[in-house]
């Protein structure tokens, strides 16, 4: 079983994200991005990218989601489905 943590992912997602720019970026620009990184949207991009791992699992393995039927949740899920779709 698994648990996708909003706050562990968006953690990671920014680690990751300033990791990979600070081979290409200056001192000035890390520090808007890091700035930039601290938005609530860069929570929901970490939340979505670990949703998408969690369904690609699917593949090899049963995947149940137990989540609120909330439109914002349906439409995730939609969203998913239509990515996952492209993919094959």
């Amino acid at each position: 079983m698994s648990h996708i943590d909003p706050k562990v992912e968006a953690k990671r997602y920014r680690a990751r994200t300033l990791e990979t720019a600070k081979s290409t970026k200056s001192a000035d620009q890390l520090a808007l991005l890091q700035e930039e990184l601290e938005s609530p949207c860069y929570e929901e991009v970490a939340v979505f990218q670990a949703f998408a791992r969690a369904v690609l699992s699917g593949r090899a393995e049963l995947t149940v989601i137990d989540t609120a039927p909330t439109g914002h949740t349906l439409l995730l899920l939609d969203t998913a489905g239509a990515y996952h779709r492209q993919l094959y």
